[in-house]
């Protein structure tokens, strides 16, 4: 993994040897130091990494996931339901119970050819 190659003053990046380029970082969340790609990138950063192992992060996203199920269940039905609403006439099954169809169904020019039929349209 590259990392920028300015000054290695960053406090959570370290090296062998002062002033040479980091091999481990710092988890600020478990406290510990470990490798550079045990780290996710984070552009928004100055170090360019983010402040927690992958590890950690893995372990609160399950954590919050799991407390907030509820909540992410109602936002994926509604993005769906918005991203693909139903196709059924409003009026439901009352409008059918005469073995007819509603104007909903109707394609233009479909009631011309069905004359005979019980199309209300």
């Amino acid at each position: 993994m590259t990392v920028p190659s300015y000054s290695w003053s960053i406090a959570n990046l370290r090296g062998p040897d002062p002033g040479s380029p980091p091999t481990e970082a710092h988890c600020t969340n478990c406290d510990r130091c470990k490798p550079l790609d045990a780290f996710r990138r984070n552009p928004r950063l100055r170090s360019g990494l983010h402040s927690w192992c992958r590890k950690c992060l893995l372990e609160a996203t399950q954590r919050w996931r799991a407390a907030n199920r509820e909540k992410i269940n109602r936002a994926r039905r509604e993005a769906y339901g918005a991203a693909k609403p139903h196709k059924y006439p409003k009026s439901g099954r009352a409008a059918h119970a005469d073995g007819g169809m509603i104007e909903d169904d109707c394609e233009p020019g479909l009631a011309a050819e069905r004359a005979g039929s019980k199309l209300v349209c």
